[in-house]
């Protein structure tokens, strides 16, 4: 019985990657769309009192994803003059107190958006999602009703994680066709 590919992997190292876009690539033959949003630790340090090691470790789990798979999704996509590549950041202006964690959100958004022009050039648009805090759900039923525009849904006070979903389906759309380079910030309580 041949293996099943992974279906999960650590995307901040490289022989994971490698392995979950060949895996899917012998399941699915391409890559349409890789949406992009691990994150960091919470080193919340002031940065006169920066735990370097912790910092550093911020960044390597936010730019290393970007690092490991966009050259592994691109030439598909370019070939086929279509993909979507979508990056889970920050808030740019709504910034939580920890330094090192938000240095290393926006060095993984400008590492994305430096990428849109060349890709743009080749039919795949770069895009990112800027949250800031996302509500906690509770239950799987509390998902389902906020999927299917239920009360939840119309009486959350904050950006869910539905919120988020839908902002990365209208991109990954015919109605995010042209919008690349773009930060879409969500306003959050």
């Amino acid at each position: 019985m041949a293996d099943k590919p992974s279906r999960q992997a650590d995307v901040t190292q490289d022989t994971q990657c490698k392995a979950l876009v060949e895996g899917t690539l012998e399941r699915f033959h391409r890559v349409d769309i890789c949406v992009i949003g691990p994150g960091g630790g919470w080193h919340a340090e002031a940065i006169e009192r920066l735990d370097s090691t912790g910092a550093l470790d911020d960044a390597n789990r936010e730019l290393a994803p970007v690092y490991h798979l966009m050259p592994l999704v691109l030439p598909g996509m370019y070939e086929r003059e279509w993909g979507r590549i979508i990056g889970i950041s920050l808030h740019p202006s709504k910034l939580p107190p920890a330094y090192a964690y938000s240095a290393a959100k926006a060095a993984r958004t400008h590492a994305m958006l430096l990428a849109q022009e060349c890709a743009w050039s080749h039919g795949v648009t770069v895009n990112v999602i800027a949250p800031g805090p996302v509500e906690h759900v509770a239950s799987l039923e509390d998902a389902i009703e906020l999927c299917e525009h239920g009360a939840k849904w119309h009486e959350r006070t904050n950006v869910t994680p539905q919120d988020i979903a839908e902002g990365v389906a209208t991109l990954c759309s015919e109605s995010g066709r042209f919008i690349t380079g773009c930060t879409l910030p969500y306003l959050f309580r």
